[in-house]
């Protein structure tokens, strides 16, 4: 009976502790569960649009859940709404008035009497154009406007206006057909009109987002997006366009109006001036074309120390060394006792 008893009072130690083991590994198993369900969620929760956006505005790269594609849209429109906010107010609204005389036939003149009227023959009437324009350079109360020369032209008469509605009168400063780019001026005391921040077009690549800003049809402000086409476009011989430079062709809805306004990449830099369309309806195809910024940083400069773009020549003539204008010439060569065999 007393190892029966022992035997009996074993097998109870035996189970019980066996039940706190197995009692044990369950409790243990089901906070591990918990703690692991507690981290997975951690990390799928999303990040916060505020962080996430700071993140993609210094360039760095985060994991984005799938679940919450939001947070890359929200992050992108808030990109795209800066760009706006920085680019707006440094463009300008372009107005020119050229006068135009107009050679009238002589029969116009004449009075009832047969007497010729003495005022002349000459008739006198405004042509009014429309273009877009960039606010480069400040010094002192001299703010300096980015244009193209076939927006500018011959014209009388230059005004730009703001993108706050504000209007001032404005002079040419310097201008070059073979680049077709102008560079105009107004005078303000408001110091805090803001100048647009250049960007380096050599950086760009094929895909690269960028926005055309401008006034298309004499839609003030307007900006559109799109992406760089190509790069290295050239226009075509005989096309009446400027073939001094190359161009970065864009995607971006470029109308008439937008002549002379920013072309600007995804930070805000101004990366090419706007300046011709491919088109067969005299609107947006799709296939618009900008003065890459490099090439007008030079003008600029130039525009405004010099008031034109100089150019270097390497000139070379073809003449007869028998002439006698060239005889010393032909002497010094050798060749004068050739010449007279």
């Amino acid at each position: 009976m007393k190892n029966v008893n022992n035997i009996s009072g074993r097998s109870k130690i035996f189970r019980y502790s066996l039940i706190s083991l197995l009692a044990g590994i369950f409790v243990s198993s089901l906070l591990f569960s918990v703690v692991v369900i507690d981290l997975k969620k951690e990390i799928r929760k999303p990040a916060e649009k505020t962080i996430y956006s700071q993140a993609v505005l210094a360039g760095e790269q985060y994991p984005v859940s799938p679940e919450d594609p939001s947070v890359v849209l929200n992050a992108l429109q808030d990109r795209y709404r800066a760009v706006s906010k920085s680019v707006l107010p440094a463009v300008v609204e372009v107005n020119v008035v050229q006068v135009i005389k107009r050679q009238l036939p002589d029969f116009f003149f004449f009075s009832p009497f047969g007497d010729k009227n003495e005022s002349g023959n000459e008739q006198e009437y405004k042509q009014m154009g429309l273009g877009s324009g960039v606010i480069v350079k400040k010094e002192d109360h001299k703010y300096y406007v980015l244009t193209n020369n076939h927006v500018v032209g011959e014209a009388d008469e230059i005004s730009i206006t703001l993108n706050d509605g504000r209007e001032f009168t404005a002079e040419p400063v310097g201008r070059d057909p073979r680049t077709d780019l102008a560079l105009i001026m107004f005078v303000s005391e408001d110091d805090s009109i803001p100048i647009i921040v250049m960007g380096d077009s050599d950086s760009l690549q094929t895909g690269d987002i960028v926005f055309a800003v401008g006034n298309p049809f004499g839609f003030e402000s307007s900006i559109t997006q799109g992406i760089v086409s190509a790069l290295g476009r050239k226009a075509e011989m005989g096309a009446q366009i400027a073939d001094f430079t190359d161009y970065i062709q864009t995607d971006a809805a470029i109308n008439p109006g937008n002549s002379g306004g920013a072309l600007v990449n995804l930070n805000g830099e101004l990366i090419g001036i706007n300046t011709w369309i491919a088109s067969r309806s005299g609107g947006n195809e799709g296939l618009g074309f900008a003065i890459p910024i490099n090439l007008v940083r030079r003008a600029v400069a130039d525009f405004m120390e010099k008031g034109k773009i100089e150019y270097g020549w390497l000139g070379v003539s073809v003449g007869d060394i028998s002439e006698p204008r060239f005889e010393d010439l032909a002497a010094d060569l050798g060749l004068s006792d050739k010449n007279k065999s």
